[in-house]
């Protein structure tokens, strides 16, 4: 029997207030805090036509979840440099440099 990996998606609202699917693509723990980070996709295409790839905190509140901003230049490296390790140089290629 193939071992089939779970999927997991979300939905989030745009600066104009439409609904956009994401795809998760992985999620890193941050095993000294215990945080948890997603890295996904929207699909939207960049000016090097690859897909918009993102890495945000994820916040769980009352069974609610949340994506917060990294807004520490450093854990932001820190945490393409282990999605790198884990996954190889092609999703760090895709994250590119830090966001905050």
């Amino acid at each position: 029997m193939a071992n089939k990996e779970e999927e997991y998606n979300f939905t989030v609202v745009d600066d104009n207030g439409n609904e956009v699917l994401c795809d998760v693509i992985s999620l890193l723990q941050d095993e000294k805090t215990n945080n948890l980070y997603v890295i996904y996709t929207d699909y939207t295409l960049n000016e090097n036509n690859q897909f918009n790839t993102y890495l945000s905190e994820l916040v769980e509140k009352k069974g609610e979840f949340t994506l917060k901003s990294i807004k520490s230049k450093s854990k932001y490296e820190q945490l393409l440099e282990t999605a790198k390790t884990v996954y190889g140089r092609a999703i760090s290629d895709l994250l590119g440099t830090s966001n905050v």
